[in-house]
């Protein structure tokens, strides 16, 4: 049995520049006659009184105050801001987005896969301040590696937006955050080289041709037991366990490459069943027996068994059924047992 284990001033539009000057005229600057002055005194006083009013109508909603010089508005930090990263991988980025209603988006991008986050923003005293709610804690596996995370929520978290640059200055809970305004276009690039990054879909059948390798994937269903290609004698096989069948992918694999390759030590591999995660072994076929120590000699072709106990329960779950295979982006570590520290390929078949 196995174990599987940025703050420019905003601009003033003519309508409000015209109600702050109109709210700023003065009096009469000499004297009349009695009746005179008191008829000019009173058409001063009611059109001081209608352009105060306008300027308060022009102002309202922009938290100002008739007096007040215009400040930091949503228009000014609304945009997509980069964070500064001390990986250089361009498969791994964080964006916040300020969008011109007052929403916050969080957005983390991992080897081609993408999470979200969305909260919301408010401007006072030229600060902007963020607030997200929480959403908990989990693992993420990227490339093979399992990532603990925790997501607590964000309470008026300060925020420092000028001249392109954003900072949220270290507190107890967090080291300094910064970053800088990029166009639409460049997100987009990002995107692009992210989802390069990401895992190719493959299917049953399909040649996929890789660095140095070539490989189809004949088969990918549970069975009952598992057999090595020769039977014809004393051999080596997985047995039935009670309450659990095998999930396998049985794949045919060439070495293009000019050194002998390692698939089942170089590589990893994930099956995951409706949110279920399982470590698999991976074995090349030997004949007789099959081994995770065996390997293929250049331009020769073998069979590779990626196969692991799933118990009964968690088949009978409503999901998806997928298998992860990963290899090592330089062809020339295929001789040498698999390490996440390496830039990697991932291939992602489904049932």
């Amino acid at each position: 049995m196995r174990k599987q284990k940025m703050i420019r001033r905003s601009l003033i539009t003519s309508t409000l520049l015209t109600a702050l000057l109109l709210a700023g005229c003065g009096g009469s600057s000499a004297s009349q006659d009695n009746a005179a002055g008191a008829d000019q005194a009173s058409e001063e006083t009611a059109a001081q009184e209608v352009s105060a009013a306008d300027a308060e109508a022009a102002l309202s909603g922009s938290g100002l105050s008739v007096g007040d010089e215009p400040g930091l508005t949503n228009e000014d930090v609304a945009g997509i801001y980069l964070l500064d990263s001390e990986i250089e991988n361009d498969a791994l980025f964080t964006v916040y987005q300020l969008k011109k209603n007052g929403t916050f988006v969080l957005r983390g991008y991992a080897a081609g896969e993408s999470t979200e986050r969305t909260g919301t923003y408010d401007i006072r005293d030229g600060k902007v301040y963020i607030n997200l709610p929480e959403a908990g804690s989990g693992t993420l596996r990227i490339q093979g590696q399992d990532l603990d995370y925790t997501a607590p929520a964000w309470e008026d978290v300060e925020t420092t937006i000028e001249d392109g640059k954003l900072t949220i200055p270290a507190d107890g809970k967090r080291n300094e955050i910064t970053g800088r305004k990029i166009t639409r276009e460049e997100y987009q690039q990002l995107v692009a080289k992210a989802a390069e990054a990401g895992p190719k879909h493959i299917s049953v059948g399909e040649t996929v041709s890789g660095d140095g390798y070539t490989f189809t994937v004949n088969s990918f269903e549970f069975r009952d037991e598992i057999y090595p290609s020769d039977t014809s004698g004393y051999y080596t096989y997985w047995s039935h366990e009670d309450d659990h069948d095998y999930l396998v992918a049985d794949i045919t694999y060439t070495n293009d490459g000019t050194e002998y390759q390692s698939p089942a030590a170089s590589t990893a591999a994930l099956f995951s069943i409706a949110g279920n995660n399982y470590n698999p072994t991976i074995e090349v076929d030997g004949g007789s027996r099959m081994s995770r120590t065996y390997t293929i000699d250049p331009k020769d072709t073998g069979r590779v068994i990626i196969s692991a106990s799933i118990p009964d329960a968690a088949r009978e779950e409503i999901g998806e059924v997928s298998l992860v295979w990963v290899f090592p982006k330089d062809p020339e570590l295929l001789s040498y047992y698999f390490s996440n520290d390496n830039e990697s390929v991932r291939y992602i078949l489904t049932l």
